[in-house]
């Protein structure tokens, strides 16, 4: 019987994002980083991996390399790639089965999968020729295999998790974020220096060759620039216009003149600008912390948006890219709703569908969090919390909900737990006697 519900709620998964896929405009998955995904995708054809004529130091090679094997279809290209992403997005949903399995039982494991086939989030992220929801894979298999150790004490799903972990930083660097996280955790098991140090050496060695490639390329001894290209970007110029008034335009040209006080116009080589981007930001956040962390507050809660306008973006039911973000953090909800949708009813109903579906995951999260989740609870637990936590107090003032995907599998875990409490709990109020 659960075996066949599980093959239930693996097609209704197929299901919803061939639909979606069956829906999608042409170009409707495409986003500015796709484009960058695309060109590096070229470079990478051309046995090179540069961007603009110079290396590559932002995004690692692993999803321009997916992207680039699709391309070699030709003009079917996206279709295969999104075929490719449809069956990862199936597979992780057997995965969140699995998972939510080790960690709080069977029943649990198929709610949270059930949960997790109908994400409009997880199926809009399939879709799109970003890495969100291919790296969501990537932390789920991580997690699981965690989670195995921690109940079995075995080293191949330790080992094995640092490798996947690790194979995720070059789809998503912000999957160190996952390996910190596992290392806490490990330290507070036994045998933890051990264990924890045989995680953390293989997960740095297998980043290592790609951090050489860095440094000797571009004098760039790091993974990856996301963290001095994201403040620069973001960080810097929304303390400025909430501090000085400026337009986020005018905030850009002013980190930029920053930066060629600080080191001249041609600023070689790139490991050199990427260190005087951090100086030149932290240096606006120094002039205003309270401001900085005002909005950082308020771009790690826009993260838990219910991210309705993706699947509506997908179905051309309404396009983005039209500063509503911009519009919701200076203005309000009320003002980027209008922004938004216009005088397409029919879209914002759908959207307060999809927003009320997200409200009932939350309401059945927290559920879950007030029955499982507790300061003796098992590691595996643990694990799951301090993952979710650090990816969604990461972003700052760039949140967005795309930036949830990766914990989502997560967040459909302590919901499928929550929706087990409740059904329990009914079941037993019917059961005695009045």
């Amino acid at each position: 019987m659960q075996s066949r519900i599980l093959k239930v709620i693996l097609l209704a998964a197929a299901a919803v994002r061939v639909g979606l896929l069956l829906a999608s405009p042409a170009g409707a998955a495409l986003t500015p980083d796709s484009e960058h995904y695309l060109a590096l995708a070229g470079s990478l054809a051309e046995g090179r991996y540069v961007y603009e004529d110079e290396p590559e130091l932002l995004r690692p090679p692993g999803y321009p390399l997916l992207v680039m094997l699709a391309r070699t279809s030709g003009e079917a290209w996206y279709t295969l790639l999104a075929a490719a992403q449809i069956a990862l997005s199936v597979a992780l949903v057997y995965v969140v089965f699995l998972l939510g399995w080790t960690i709080c039982g069977e029943r649990v494991g198929l709610w949270a999968a059930g949960l997790q086939a109908v994400s409009p989030l997880s199926a809009a992220a399939s879709l799109r020729v970003l890495t969100d929801e291919p790296y969501a894979l990537l932390l789920g298999v991580t997690v699981l295999l965690l989670a195995h150790h921690f109940r079995t004490g075995a080293w191949w799903p330790l080992v094995s998790a640092a490798a996947v972990a690790a194979a995720g930083c070059y789809l998503r660097p912000a999957g160190m974020l996952l390996a910190a996280a596992a290392a806490v955790v490990l330290l507070l098991r036994p045998k933890r220096l051990a264990r924890t140090g045989a995680f953390l050496a293989l997960f740095a060695a297998i980043l290592a060759p790609w951090i050489v490639r860095n440094g000797l390329r571009a004098d760039f001894w790091q993974f990856s620039s996301t963290s001095t290209d994201a403040p620069y970007l973001y960080s810097g110029p929304v303390v400025l216009v909430e501090a000085e008034g400026l337009t986020f335009e005018q905030a850009r040209r002013k980190m930029e003149s920053l930066l060629v006080a600080e080191g001249g116009r041609d600023i070689q080589p790139p490991g050199r600008r990427e260190r005087l981007k951090r100086e030149v930001t932290l240096s606006v956040v120094g002039m205003y912390p309270g401001t900085y962390a005002k909005l950082h507050a308020k771009g790690c809660a826009a993260a838990w948006l219910p991210g309705a306008t993706d699947v509506l973006e997908l179905a051309g039911a309404t396009s983005g890219q039209s500063g509503t973000l911009a519009v919701l953090r200076e203005e309000g909800p009320r003002a980027a709703a209008r922004h938004y949708f216009g005088d397409n009813t029919t879209a914002a109903v759908a959207a307060g569908a999809l927003c009320l579906l997200w409200a009932a995951r939350l309401l059945l999260a927290a559920v879950g969090v007030a029955k499982h989740f507790r300061p003796r609870m098992p590691a595996g637990q643990w694990l799951l919390l301090a993952v979710v936590a650090l990816f969604l107090l990461a972003p700052g003032p760039a949140g967005h909900p795309r930036f949830r995907v990766p914990v989502e599998p997560l967040l459909s875990v302590v919901a499928g737990a929550g929706a087990v409490a409740l059904l329990t709990w009914r079941q037993r109020r019917r059961s005695t006697p009045a």
